[in-house]
């Protein structure tokens, strides 16, 4: 690696720049462009003789031959960009020494003369559609709509015309500015380097410093093919979005998650070494998949509508899992009756949680490593089915990650708020179920609540606000029953004229056109039978609620015990030590391969003491000496941090316990903590 200072003028004039296909787009905007012009406007003024303009990294040939821009691309793009529009304020003028001035710019930064017949070769080759609209500009002809490239070049061109500068009091403020010049050498590593020199001022995402991590690993003259086979179908794949799809690749590859801010990281270290252009092909793979998630299209009817439904739950922490699952399929493991089960499993195991109002915080855990949990316990019980095998491992969850059984789940159904605070994609998901279940025909429930003047939306039958018919009908009791289920789902159902139903009593509701005998939802067809609406009818319809929900979300209680020792995941909120074997655990991501309970317990406290040790003390002082001692007596006590010692001669509950309590008193998340276990006792 060399570097040196230069005159930013000198390398423009006697290079050829490429930006190679892995570098993102020019990404520039006025704001920096404004800056720029602001600091030649500055040289001018002030008479300076320079001004230091960054670094440019550069490998590929000797200095002024052909070479690729591994960082600069933004600064060294925006001064062409000038060089063009003073070019055209030159030619503009319309003077001799005006055409003069802009063949001198033409040839000298715009374009180089290769001696060959034919248009001139351009000094910048930009990426893609940016190069397009680099060389409309450069031959004086309007650049495309939708580039940064384009809309820059009118700014520049509108400050040239304004500018107290002259043309070439600008041109002479370019040529004192100063770069420091890296020039990459054939030992040295381009990646390392960009890691370190990101110079344009602008964050790179994860997935751009992916990109460049897959692609500048392959020769210059290979990387667009890799780039438009490859890399480019991940981009459209991922709707352009891969940081995201790379963060739940890794999770399903990893069995952590990691980071949104360290997915390159987490990348990196997954990948180097490997073949990129492996590592490409099964980044496509993969992202082939994604789409098909994202877009609820596998091409299996049965499963792309479970798929839409699982959309709808908006729940992120599902895809590491899908992800794998359908991986599986694509690769012949599983046949596609088997996923379409499964999902469907995973579809009742989250709708069960929310119904119940059991938090989502420990999901990310679940679903990091189910899709292995599930495998291994398919190969320790040969004669299940995976999808069998899921129901299993998701029966023996506990705690904060348990599957909500039915009593439990019933209960849930007849007495939770399906109105208040109820988010619009959950009210799609749970009336489109309940009024369609899996007919094939079908009434478009979510398209006619989503469109921007709904056609169905959610009707209390009896009203939200009592009137005095209602009251009437309703007895005695009418205050009470209706604060008790006026949102309960025994009293929802659809209608397209919830305005014009209004208040009104139950027999109009039921008798009016369009009214419940006139509607062509189904969940009405029992209401409309009905001769009045009171507490009978409201215990009646919550009965039968009750039973077609347990229908479409079906539990796993019975659920077939598993046989062979089997592993799963459980976080510190659960009960992660009764009757269970340690085999790893997990603090923020960082996961340690360890078979005993006591040499983690002092591991997690030595690695809190790490990040905070002054609040570790401070809980220690709370806790007092049934934790934390400030001495190594007696011989089990083990030195955490500078005069705090941890009592370790202690049950595997009582370390679960004190652990509770340490995260409890340092305002940690205990799901943070996780526990790979095996069950003891199996036959």
């Amino acid at each position: 690696m060399k570097g040196r200072d230069m005159m930013m003028y000198e390398v423009m004039r006697k290079a050829e720049f490429v930006v190679p296909v892995y570098q993102r787009n020019y990404d520039w905007t006025e704001k920096q462009c404004g800056r720029l012009f602001d600091d030649l406007e500055n040289l001018v003024a002030r008479g300076l003789r320079n001004h230091f303009f960054g670094s440019v990294v550069i490998s590929g040939g000797g200095l002024f031959e052909d070479q690729a821009i591994i960082d600069g691309q933004q600064r060294i793009t925006t001064l062409y960009l000038l060089y063009a529009a003073i070019c055209q304020a030159f030619l503009k003028d319309g003077t001799e020494e005006g055409r003069k001035w802009a063949e001198v710019i033409r040839s000298e930064y715009l374009f180089s003369d290769s001696g060959v017949k034919g248009p001139l070769k351009l000094r910048l080759k930009l990426v893609k559609d940016d190069a397009a609209a680099l060389t409309a500009i450069a031959n004086g002809a309007a650049g495309p709509g939708g580039s940064n490239v384009t809309e820059n070049y009118a700014y520049i061109a509108e400050r040239i015309e304004r500018s107290p500068c002259s043309l070439r009091e600008l041109v002479e403020a370019m040529e004192r500015l100063v770069v420091i010049t890296v020039q990459l050498g054939d030992g040295d590593d381009p990646q390392s380097v960009f890691e370190s020199l990101n110079s344009t001022g602008l964050d790179l995402s994860e997935g751009d410093k992916i990109r460049n991590f897959v692609l500048m690993d392959i020769p210059l003259k290979d990387q667009e093919h890799y780039y438009e086979q490859y890399w480019n179908v991940v981009e459209r794949n991922t709707d352009y979005d891969v940081s995201s799809f790379a963060r739940h690749y890794l999770a399903m590859a990893n069995g952590v998650s990691p980071k949104k801010s360290g997915v390159y990281e987490a990348f990196k270290e997954t990948n180097s070494g490997k073949d990129m252009t492996e590592v490409l092909a099964v980044l496509r793979d993969r992202s082939e998949t994604w789409r098909q998630i994202a877009q609820a299209n596998t091409g299996i009817h049965p499963m792309d509508k479970v798929l839409e439904r699982l959309d709808r739950l908006d729940l992120d922490v599902l895809s590491p899992y899908i992800m794998g699952l359908l991986t599986s399929m694509g690769e012949g493991a599983l046949g596609p009756e088997e996923v379409t089960r499964s999902l469907s499993v995973v579809e009742s195991y989250v709708f069960r949680r929310w119904v119940a109002g059991v938090a989502t915080s420990g999901l990310n855990k679940v679903f990091v490593t189910l899709h292995r949990d599930v495998l291994r316990a398919l190969n320790d019980n040969g004669e299940l089915t995976y999808d069998q095998a899921l129901r299993s491992v998701l029966k023996e969850k506990t705690g904060s990650s348990r599957f909500i059984d039915d009593t439990t789940f019933r209960h849930s159904v007849a007495t939770r708020d399906f109105y208040r605070g109820v988010k619009a994609n959950m009210r799609c998901y749970v009336f489109d179920r309940i009024e369609n279940g899996d007919s094939p025909e079908r009434v478009d429930v979510v398209g006619s609540m989503e469109a921007e003047k709904p056609t169905l939306t959610i009707e209390h039958v009896m009203p939200q606000t009592l009137t005095p018919e209602w009251r009437r009908a309703l007895g005695p009791e009418a205050q009470e029953i209706h604060e008790t289920w006026v949102n309960r789902i025994a009293n929802l159902t659809l209608t397209g004229y919830n305005s014009r139903y209004s208040n009104k009593p139950f027999s109009e509701k039921r008798d009016m056109e369009d009214g419940f005998s006139d509607s062509r939802v189904h969940l009405n067809s029992w209401v409309a039978a009905q001769d009045e609406w009171t507490l009978d009818q409201l215990k009646e319809r919550n009965r039968m609620m009750q039973e077609l929900f347990l229908e479409l979300w079906p539990g796993v209680e019975d659920a077939p015990c598993l046989k062979s020792p089997n592993r799963s995941t459980v976080s510190l909120a659960d009960d992660p030590a009764t009757n269970k074997t340690l085999a790893s655990w997990t603090l923020w991501d960082d996961t340690h391969k360890e078979g005993y309970w006591r040499n983690m317990y002092v591991d997690v406290l030595k690695t809190l003491a790490e990040a905070d040790p002054d609040r570790l003390r401070q809980v220690a002082l709370q806790l007092g000496n049934n934790c934390f001692s400030s001495g190594q007596t007696p011989q089990t006590n083990v030195r955490i941090a500078a005069d705090l010692w941890a009592h370790t001669g202690m049950s595997v509950w009582r370390i679960v316990r004190n652990l509770c309590r340490i995260f409890e008193g340092l305002d940690l998340d205990p799901e943070d903590l996780t526990f790979e276990v095996v069950q003891k006792g199996r036959d």
